[in-house]
């Protein structure tokens, strides 16, 4: 009996010393753990659960040594960017914790400060700077983006305005010269224009095609993002690739609002450019175009309405070929 006894003992504490070694092992409690979910152990199901938001399969998957830079088969996402896009600053802080490098890309050259940025993850943004993240990167598949392009180009303020406070340069030009600025007059919003305005060096910098952020916000018939360019010192008298001026593009657009704080901030009101063997003024566009409001603007800021195109054509001719026979008037002083 108390041979049985013994015996008995000995297979208890046979099994109390497995389940410990068990126990003891992170990565097989990891692996049982997920298996226990029905979650295979797989490279591919590790990038859906960082996708998906799930924080508890991504651990187990990382305690069961998954290989934390594995990556999507197509674009080359890792569990890093893959968490930054869709937004989810709990799984990102313990990837990094746990040895991510936060500066990989993808095949474009995207890093996961870019996806966060573009999507707006103020939360995610700040994690991956405060990890170390690069604010400078430029994506060389993606022309030449940085991480404030991308959030400039979604009007994304909150993450420019973090990115500018971790040392993001607003001057650095994308492989078709657009800055910053620009892509946040592309967006729209002029908060994020704003910021940017305040801290670019030269808001007066041109693109490859000689169009800098004024030109863009007229022709965009953004009034409030031109309003503040122009009283934050935007040159209102450079030309684009065309010949136009902002004057110009104002009277083209039939935007006198803007147009009038053109020449109160001293835009030329006589500019002219050439055109096929012919000279063109503010107020000839604004007549062709028949803007009314603008013709009006530009005949009391005293416009020379004499002013031919080498064709012997003023700005009258222009309005009356264009079927606004009252707007020749007005030029005329006959309205």
């Amino acid at each position: 009996m108390a041979m049985k006894r013994a015996t008995f003992c000995v297979y208890i504490l046979c099994a109390l010393l497995f389940i410990c070694s068990c126990s003891s092992d992170p990565q097989k409690s990891a692996l049982r753990e997920l298996e226990r979910r029905k979650i295979p152990f797989t490279e591919q199901k590790f990038l859906e659960k960082a996708y998906e938001g799930d924080t508890d399969a991504v651990k187990q998957f990382i305690s069961a040594g998954i290989n934390k830079e594995a990556r999507t088969a197509e674009d080359g996402y890792t569990a890093l960017i893959i968490a930054a896009h869709a937004g989810h600053a709990e799984i990102i802080r313990m990837l990094v914790d746990k040895g991510s490098d936060v500066n990989t890309t993808d095949n474009t050259g995207i890093t996961a400060l870019m996806r966060a940025a573009f999507n707006g993850h103020a939360d995610c943004v700040k994690v991956l700077l405060d990890s170390g993240a690069e604010a400078n990167l430029i994506a060389t598949g993606q022309r030449g983006m940085t991480a404030l392009m991308f959030a400039a180009s979604a009007g994304q303020a909150e993450v420019v305005r973090l990115l500018l406070a971790k040392g993001a340069y607003p001057d650095i030009r994308s492989t078709d010269g657009n800055q910053a600025l620009m892509y946040a007059q592309l967006s729209g919003n002029a908060e994020t224009v704003a910021l940017l305005t305040s801290s670019s060096p030269n808001i007066n910098t041109p693109n490859d095609k000689q169009i800098n952020a004024l030109h863009i916000a007229i022709k965009r018939h953004e009034r409030q993002q031109a309003a503040i360019l122009i009283t934050k010192g935007a040159n209102v008298n450079t030309s684009d690739e065309t010949g136009f001026t902002p004057l110009m593009l104002a009277c083209l657009e039939g935007e006198a609002a803007t147009a009038k704080l053109l020449i109160e901030y001293g835009a030329f009101v006589n500019a002219t450019y050439n055109t096929n063997g012919r000279t063109i003024t503010p107020l000839m566009i604004a007549a062709m175009k028949g803007h009314e409001s603008v013709v009006r603007l530009l005949v009391k800021m005293n416009a020379d309405k004499s002013i031919q195109d080498g064709q012997g054509n003023n700005a009258a001719s222009y309005a009356r070929h264009n079927g606004f026979e009252y707007i020749a008037r007005m030029i005329e002083g006959r309205d």
